[in-house]
């Protein structure tokens, strides 16, 4: 019964599988490395033989250069010394010169972990869409596109004749959206460059150094907003912040009624 379950317990017993995924990394070009100390300490060699083995390989220098990366690290009592960072293909031209039973293991266990760190980098990796998908978006985009001119055309429509359109006079003027001057001006018809030269000439905006604001007053009515925004200098480059001016629906609707009554002497008079 005791020799039972001995066996048993032999049986049950399973060795852990040995991996070297600790020894691999990935350098600052994205690549899967080990280093010539990792190797020295699989193989159990002298570090300074495995950089003498690396020195002595006849390979090209661009080979080596592609592949050995040379560096320096400090050890324990304070010492510069040197290293190689090591690639895939470094090492497998490295591990040619080591021979044995035991030597043939760890190379196919060092193989097996750079392939395990390569497949996690590939997972890593964005995915780039097919053109199925590419095609896809681009009609996605065309569409939310019309959508937009769509529901843009149909509240320039609403505003041209609010004064028959009481409920949504309501809604448009506690909605959120703001425009800019020239959109504005397109929805009630006028040409920008008018349209901006009637509110500087009734003081609704100012344009101290080359920008545009709505004065203060109309923008305590609720007729306009002063918007900080960031932009950037198309021939330097640098970003610099500035201002916008847009008009709210409050405003948009006041612009109107000033507009249907004709009367520009009062333009600027807040109702």
């Amino acid at each position: 019964m005791q020799q039972q379950q001995t066996t048993n317990a032999v049986q049950t017993t399973v060795a852990p599988k040995l991996t070297l995924n600790q020894y691999i990394r990935t350098n600052d070009k994205g690549q899967p490395v080990t280093t010539s100390r990792d190797v020295a300490v699989v193989f159990n060699k002298r570090h300074y033989n495995v950089i003498r083995d690396i020195q002595g390989l006849e390979c090209s220098k661009d080979f080596t250069d592609l592949n050995f990366e040379l560096s320096t690290y400090q050890d324990s009592t304070g010492r510069t010394l040197p290293y190689y960072e090591i690639t895939r293909d470094g090492f497998t031209f490295l591990a040619m010169g080591f021979t044995g039973k035991k030597a043939a293991t760890f190379k196919e266990q060092y193989i097996a972990a750079f392939n395990a760190m390569e497949q996690k980098l590939m997972h890593q990796q964005v995915k780039l869409p097919s053109r199925l998908e590419y095609a896809q978006m681009l009609v996605q985009a065309e569409q939310d596109k019309q959508k937009l001119l769509t529901e843009n055309l149909e509240l320039e429509d609403k505003v041209v004749n609010l004064s028959n359109k009481t409920e949504f006079l309501k809604d448009f003027e506690v909605s959120d959206k703001t425009f800019t001057i020239t959109e504005a001006a397109k929805m009630l018809h006028l040409k920008p460059k008018i349209f901006m030269k009637v509110l500087r000439s009734k003081y609704i905006l100012v344009k101290p150094k080359k920008v545009n604001f709505a004065t203060q007053r109309y923008v305590n009515a609720g007729y306009f907003v002063n918007n900080e925004v960031v932009a950037e200098d198309l021939f330097t480059g640098k970003k610099y912040t500035s201002f916008q001016t847009r008009v709210t629906p409050k405003g948009l609707i006041w612009l109107k009624k000033l507009l249907d009554k004709g009367d520009f002497g009062k333009f600027a008079e807040i109702r």
